[in-house]
């Protein structure tokens, strides 16, 4: 899913520190000058910064996950929590029918019922709703443990990657403009500042549990 916002540069003060300890001047043992421990810890300085860079890529790309698959499920929930009330009416409606009943109105009622169980066995909220919830507690469990570790290793940072890889080639397609959504949420939740944010317009976002309506590339937001 979406990557890290460019918030903080922990991969450039990463790269400042290698060149310093490049430059460095080395001597042997016998040597009056300990600029090689300087150099060294340069060295294990930058190399810190950049597991630490890919740690917080992870980590936020994770969370923007969870509110992506959170927000699905509410989204599925609330679609077959309606066919539901609509199957309750309608039941109302087949009652009046067999007493006799035969309205407009009840004729109606009868056919939004067949509807909304139509809608309900073919689309399968229920199911959706379930799958997103799974997946949310996936990446949750990612979060969890990425937060547990108080001094990551390049090896946690790649086992990590590679359980976040194997979870998302479980989900489904993705809706990029609810994808860029749920970045914005998360950078905003975070403290990032508004050029880590994308603008997503007003009917983007009200289309945006259904599909992705052109502008396709979504641009930077503009300092206010």
């Amino acid at each position: 899913m979406n990557g890290e916002p460019e918030a903080s540069s922990p991969a450039t003060t990463a790269a400042t520190a290698t060149t310093t300890a490049a430059r460095t001047p080395t001597y042997d043992q016998e040597g009056q000058r300990g600029d090689g421990v300087a150099a060294r810890s340069a060295a294990d300085e930058a190399a810190s910064g950049q597991v630490s860079s890919k740690v917080l890529e992870i980590d936020f790309t994770t969370h923007v996950s969870m509110r992506y698959h959170a927000k699905r499920r509410a989204w599925f929930d609330m679609l077959h929590r309606m066919s539901m009330v609509v199957a309750a009416i309608g039941g109302s409606a087949a009652l009046a029918s067999l007493a006799g009943d035969q309205s407009t109105a009840a004729k109606w009622i009868t056919l939004a019922v067949a509807i909304a169980g139509a809608f309900d066995i073919a689309f399968g909220p229920s199911e959706r709703a379930r799958k997103a919830d799974a997946l949310y507690k996936q990446f949750c469990d990612l979060a969890a443990d990425i937060a547990s570790c108080p001094s990551p290793t390049e090896e946690d940072a790649r086992k990590w990657l590679a359980r976040r890889l194997k979870i998302e080639a479980e989900e489904p397609a993705i809706i990029d403009t609810l994808n860029v959504i749920c970045h914005n949420t998360e950078a905003e939740a975070r403290g990032y500042g508004p050029e880590t944010c994308y603008h997503v317009s007003l009917i983007q976002q009200i289309f945006s549990h259904i599909c992705t309506l052109p502008p396709y590339k979504f641009e930077p937001r503009k300092s206010p």
